[in-house]
């Protein structure tokens, strides 16, 4: 019994050593035959892939086939004739080893060498295009010059391309009245991205690395701002709406050319008093109309007031329709009481100097515009910065009413007093002729 249990063990010992080698030989035998079917290994021949083409390329640059965005040129290089890319993957042993796509080495021209691997990468339709290649041996000629190369090639994989994508960090910015800097990072898959803005009149925008710096100054007009920013990367649109606050009142001390505004009243400022407690403003918009439309009239003599002037016509029959110059100012006051009214042809004096950065009424001179260009500028920027419109640049009359007839011409019922805004010049123009028309009020 011993000897038969003894005679067991050892069976079972072998056994086991038997198995344990052959599980190593098994292993081993696996291991060998995965590489050698391994297609990425260079040294394992693999069978051309189905679908592949063998063609002869001329080393005269046109190209081959139907693969027809590479070609051989005289350096015997491959070259992309409609921006393929290509890279050289080494030595394999066919075109069946051409199987790992690289990330690097891309490149417009590669040399041809025999027995190398080789991919072509291409875009058509937005997809990406890769064919492998190798090239089986050069082409000579009778003389042994080299004057091309057989080659083989397939079309290998086709990735589609992604959606386009556009993402902003925001698409819309609102601002103070004090301004303030923002960048907007923009991201995308796409090549590239432009953009394009409404209205740059009021804020700066400048492209950086990461998307656009939107910088946007202090807004000191009745103007509330807003624009939009398109952004385009191919055929996605995206908007950014950009918005600034506008001033809603504002305070003593005034200076010339400084935006009015107090209970619906909205001025620029020609003219000040007591240290810019108290002055003038002129209206921010005109009108082009008749003084009076019967040229009978024999009432305004005031040279100093307007008011007084605007009080005598309102006594007259039916004065809304025949005196227009009067009724324009006028009606400026509705919702705001009584202010507006039609100057005097001294108040258009000062009108005139204060526009002009003068207190004094300079009369006539021809080269005005030279000599007082910058606080012309001055005047009319703050004008049209608030949606009126310029004093001096009006390119329709500038020979501005008074409200003063004027009496030495006889009779005086037909002439009223005028300043005309180009260089100053005092005149006179028959009460139912179209002149322009500003309306003043003090503060």
């Amino acid at each position: 019994m011993k000897i038969h249990y003894q005679f067991k063990i050892s069976m079972i010992m072998k056994t086991t050593r038997l198995f344990s080698a052959l599980f190593v030989l098994l292993a081993i035998l696996l291991a060998g035959c995965s590489k050698d079917d391994d297609p990425s290994n260079p040294d394992t021949p693999v069978p051309d892939p189905e679908g592949m083409v063998t063609v002869k390329m001329r080393n005269d640059g046109s190209s081959a086939g139907s693969w027809g965005n590479v070609a051989m040129n005289e350096k015997n290089n491959f070259k992309n004739t409609w921006g393929t890319k290509l890279v050289d993957i080494g030595e394999v042993r066919g075109l069946g080893n051409v199987v790992d796509i690289p990330d690097e080495g891309w490149a417009d021209e590669v040399s041809v060498q025999v027995g190398h691997g080789y991919f072509s990468r291409e875009i058509f339709n937005k997809d990406t295009i890769f064919y492998r290649i190798y090239v089986v041996d050069f082409l000579t000629d009778v003389s042994n010059s080299i004057i091309g190369a057989e080659v083989k090639y397939h079309k290998y994989l086709v990735k589609e391309a992604e959606p386009i994508k556009l993402d902003l960090s925001k698409e819309s910015a609102s601002y103070s009245i004090k301004g303030g800097t923002d960048d907007i990072y923009i991201s995308t898959n796409a090549n590239e991205w432009n953009y394009n803005c409404t209205d740059t009149s009021w804020f700066k925008v400048k492209r950086i690395e990461t998307g656009l710096r939107i910088i946007v100054p202090d807004n000191n007009t009745i103007i509330k701002h807003e624009s939009t920013i398109l952004i385009t990367a191919e055929d996605i649109e995206k908007t950014i709406l950009l918005t600034q606050e506008r001033v809603e009142s504002t305070s003593e001390p005034y200076a010339i050319g400084d935006l009015y505004c107090k209970d619906g009243v909205i001025g620029i400022v020609y003219k000040v008093t007591d240290g810019g407690q108290h002055g003038m403003i002129v209206s921010l918009d005109y009108t082009i109309c008749e003084w009076n439309t019967t040229a009978y009239s024999y009432l305004c003599k005031d040279e100093s007031n307007g008011v007084n002037n605007l009080n005598l016509v309102k006594q007259q029959t039916h004065w809304e329709t025949r005196y227009p110059a009067f009724k324009w100012c006028e009606d400026l006051n509705i919702n705001v009481g009584f202010g507006w009214y039609l100057p005097s042809i001294e108040e258009l004096k000062e009108l005139y100097a204060g526009g002009n950065g003068l207190s004094i009424y300079p009369g006539k001179e021809n080269d005005a515009s030279v000599v007082y260009k910058v606080a012309r500028e001055f005047f009319d920027k703050a004008l049209e910065e608030n949606g009126g419109k310029p004093l001096f640049g009006n390119p329709y009359s500038t020979i501005c009413f008074s409200s003063t007839q004027y009496q030495e011409r006889n009779p005086i019922y037909y002439y009223a007093q005028c300043i005309d805004m180009s260089h100053g010049d005092w005149t006179y123009a028959f009460v139912n002729n179209n002149k322009s028309v500003r309306a003043i009020r003090a503060f």
